[in-house]
């Protein structure tokens, strides 16, 4: 029988703990803050400017997140 993986999405302060003891083996994340910028800055500049927000499909960043990397992800 294999080692039955468990992801999950999203880096929430309450699975920290269950990521470092290896009961979540990973998770998929994406940078909320980084997504919230392109979207404030693109309004801003077309409100303040008149500039006008390009119609095409924005993508984020996905990361995974296991024991390893964990501590790079969080915020001091």
């Amino acid at each position: 029988m294999q080692k039955t993986a468990l992801t999950g999405m999203d880096l929430f302060p309450e699975i920290v703990p269950f990521i470092r003891d290896h009961t979540i083996d990973a998770i998929v994340f994406q940078n909320l803050k980084a997504q919230a910028y392109l979207a404030c800055r693109l309004l801003f500049e077309q409100m303040c400017y008149g500039n006008m927000i390009p119609r095409r499909i924005y993508h984020s960043k996905l990361e995974i997140v296991m024991s390893g990397n964990l501590d790079y992800f969080l915020e001091d």
